[in-house]
């Protein structure tokens, strides 16, 4: 695509006018600007190291160099339409008389690469973020640990880490999809047989909502740290930290139900984590 002198002077002049209209939204592309080039510089530092011979890789920054360059074109965007296009979380419309409470469908601003917030706490219109506890735990009707099912996608992954999971090709959604009705968890490796633990008859979800937490009519039924290779189905742990910790479902299998439900669009999503 060649663009013309015309075409240049033409968005020269609509940046000017709409910034002078919208101060805020030009800060926002300031800021999102700045933003950017803060993630160009750890990526290029990450490249050296790299060149200098570390055996390490920069596809965290190359991720949020992409989310960054995202951010950038959608308020910049904004700009130069003159209103923000926010990415919802979805609301509730008050019923009409006699009728019952209807829920729009979700509607999220198109990304390339959906980043995903365990806090909901600092998930904003600007930033569109998806607060996906804050969602599991509306679907599901328990709090969900995304931390604890990443771990199960990858047990190595720790503090200020994020990953991405692919689910915008049909190929990567319709596996997910077939492993999130698959019939089989894998428990643990079982020392004493030599062979890992399965257990049968249960999806990852159906297994996880049959886990619950002691109140005063339920005791506990299991010790806090049951062996890994423990059949959990029903079982009452002390809190909820235990229960997390003994049993969450995979974060891959959660997006790929809760997307195939409508609650989250179809796409690929970064998960962020820190405390």
């Amino acid at each position: 695509m060649t663009i013309s002198e015309e075409q240049k002077v033409a968005a020269v002049h609509r940046l000017s006018v709409m910034s002078k209209r919208h101060p805020e939204l030009k800060r926002r592309v300031a800021d999102a600007r700045l933003e950017l080039a803060v993630a160009i510089l750890a990526m290029d530092a990450v490249e050296e190291r790299i060149q200098a011979g570390e055996m390490i890789h920069s596809l965290q920054e190359q991720a949020v160099v992409e989310l960054a360059k995202n951010a950038h074109a959608q308020v910049l965007a904004d700009l130069l339409r003159g209103e923000p296009v926010f990415a919802l979380c979805g609301k509730t419309t008050e019923p009409p008389i006699g009728g019952s409470v209807m829920h729009d469908a979700l509607e999220y601003t198109p990304r390339s690469i959906y980043t995903l917030e365990p806090h909901a706490d600092f998930v904003t219109a600007e930033n569109g973020y998806i607060p996906i506890e804050a969602i599991a735990e509306r679907v599901y009707g328990k709090p969900y640990s995304s931390l604890r099912g990443c771990q199960r996608d990858d047990e190595h992954i720790g503090n200020d880490s994020v990953k991405l999971y692919e689910l915008t090709f049909d190929e990567d959604y319709l596996q997910a999809l077939g492993d999130l009705d698959g019939a089989e968890i894998y428990l643990g490796w079982d020392s004493r047989t030599g062979e890992s633990a399965f257990k049968t008859g249960m999806t990852e979800l159906d297994y996880w909502l049959s886990i619950r937490v002691a109140d005063e009519n339920t005791p506990a039924t299991v010790e806090a740290n049951p062996p890994a290779t423990q059949d959990l189905e029903n079982a009452v742990f002390e809190d909820r930290f235990f229960a997390d910790r003994a049993f969450s479902p995979s974060l891959r299998l959660v997006l790929a139900d809760l997307i195939r439900r409508s609650e989250l669009p179809r796409g690929d999503y970064l998960f962020r984590h820190w405390w």
